[in-house]
């Protein structure tokens, strides 16, 4: 999918021109998530854009929190970490300021004893992103973004009363990135 929509956005005579200069370069960011229930907060990595601009790789690392009933019958929260690895694929650009991507790839979970018998749960990831310049300077540092999609993990808290799935369905993050020269 990402190499079909890189393929029919830049044939239609997109350019990476129209965006600041160091919108292609490597960058950091900061995201707040919510996978199907489970808020989070990340830190993320992704490396410079290659083939002219339309192809980057994304690397993830979240602290999330599963709220569940415990064996009293009261709400908490339990944190686990995921962990990401993806493929960037820019779809487009708009008026300089934009960037339209598709990413998705690998998630790995690592959900803590007290919820899940297994230490290690594996997935895949999708999100639709739309990242925001919020400068026409050139030589612009940050942008924002949204990203929604999906996650499948099949992830299973089989130590919960009612053994719920989590981190498995809709997903959303919202953040910003830094971009270096």
């Amino acid at each position: 999918m990402i190499i079909l929509s890189v393929f029919m956005f830049h044939s239609n005579g997109y350019t990476q021109e129209k965006l600041p200069d160091r919108a292609n370069n490597f960058s950091y960011g900061f995201h707040l998530l919510n996978y199907q229930q489970d808020f989070g907060i990340g830190l993320q990595l992704t490396s410079p854009y290659i083939a002219r601009g339309w192809l980057a790789f994304r690397g993830r690392a979240n602290y999330q929190f599963h709220q569940h009933l415990n064996d009293e019958k009261e709400t908490t929260w339990s944190g686990f970490g995921s962990y990401q690895l993806g493929i960037v694929g820019v779809a487009g650009m708009a008026g300089g300021f934009a960037r339209f991507y598709a990413e998705g790839g690998v998630i790995l979970l690592t959900p803590p004893a007290s919820i899940s018998s297994n230490s290690v749960e594996v997935g895949g990831y999708g999100v639709f992103g739309f990242e925001f310049f919020m400068s026409s300077s050139p030589n612009v540092p940050v942008s924002y973004f949204i990203e929604l999609g999906g996650i499948g993990v099949g992830a299973i808290a089989d130590k919960v009363p009612g053994k719920p799935i989590y981190s498995n369905g809709f997903s959303i993050s919202v953040g910003f990135r830094g971009y270096i020269k």
